[in-house]
């Protein structure tokens, strides 16, 4: 077709509200579960400026279920070994009797031994810290975006 014909289009494509609606379509709301403070600032400092929302950044598992009964998230970045006896591991088993969002586990330890320990919990993924940024956001894309 003519160009004049594609000028409507290509205007639509660069309005600012077409963008917005966009950039909110692909925004995720994301609860951290990680003990390691600076760990979980820095995901949380990537995650935002990706133009995501991240509902909390907690070092426990009592204030995230706190969180989740307020607000659900698409995705939950959660640390298997938590300070203070807290395993990762069975809080994610317990939020699979009610939820099904996605969660990707952190892990400083072996990926192998944690993808034995995590098979039965469906919905979920295991990367090995130290994370890089790029590949969290991705990681956690994929698996939002395999939902129903």
């Amino acid at each position: 077709p003519p160009r004049s014909t594609l000028f409507p289009y290509t205007t639509l494509f660069r309005s600012p509200v077409l963008q917005y609606f966009l950039n909110t379509i692909n925004r995720m709301k994301i609860l951290i579960v990680e003990d390691e403070l600076l760990i979980a600032r820095v995901y949380a400092i990537h995650l935002k400026s990706a133009g995501h929302t991240v509902l909390g950044s907690v070092t426990h598992p009592d204030p995230a279920r706190e969180l989740i009964s307020k607000e659900l998230p698409d995705a939950l970045v959660l640390d298997i070994n938590l300070k203070g006896g807290a395993d990762g591991i069975a809080f994610a088993r317990e939020l699979r009797e009610t939820y099904s969002f996605p969660i990707l586990f952190t892990t400083g330890n072996s990926k192998i031994r944690t993808l034995e320990e995590i098979s039965d919990i469906s919905n979920c993924d295991v990367m090995s810290k130290p994370i890089e940024a790029t590949a969290l956001i991705k990681r956690l894309k994929e698996m939002t975006s395999n939902l129903p």
